[in-house]
């Protein structure tokens, strides 16, 4: 392959990667819970709450994501292109988690909370329980304050 080929192809993949990069999301929210520091990158956009954990090889114990709904519905998640053990929790507007599903990679049925959820965080399998993250704890109302200013103030 000729040099001015290569020098191509490497603009190209360090472009491509570029734009990768800034559309991952960066507005987090840290919080405590359990005296455990966990952060967790706030989803806006519809692109970026359907590509998810998608194609991401490593979830670290310590981070995962935050879905903001615009107001309570029921919406489907999917574990096609997640190569990751990941624990799906569905929050209610009141912060109650309504449901905790251990979702496993590449499978394709729909994963849809039982009620209509405002918040769903997503974290490596078996993250929740060590956090005692289960079905029907309650968020503290700060902690959802923090989600919806997150969202709005961009940090």
């Amino acid at each position: 392959m000729k040099l001015a080929t290569k020098n191509k192809l490497s603009v190209i993949i360090m472009l491509c990667l570029g734009f990768a990069l800034m559309r991952m999301p960066s507005e987090k929210v840290c919080l405590e819970i359990k005296d455990q520091h966990l952060c967790l990158r706030v989803l806006r956009d519809k692109s970026d709450k359907n590509r998810g954990f998608q194609l991401v090889e490593e979830v670290c114990p310590n981070e995962g994501l935050l879905y903001f709904l615009t107001e309570p519905k029921k919406p489907n998640f999917w574990m096609k292109d997640v190569f990751q053990h990941l624990d799906i929790l569905f929050i209610d507007p009141q912060g109650q988690v309504l449901e905790l599903v251990q979702a496993h990679p590449h499978r394709r049925d729909l994963i849809t909370p039982p009620k209509k959820t405002m918040y769903v965080i997503e974290l490596m399998g078996g993250r929740a329980k060590q956090l005692n993250l289960v079905k029907g704890a309650q968020l503290s109302h700060e902690a959802l304050s923090g989600f919806k200013g997150a969202l709005f103030a961009g940090y």
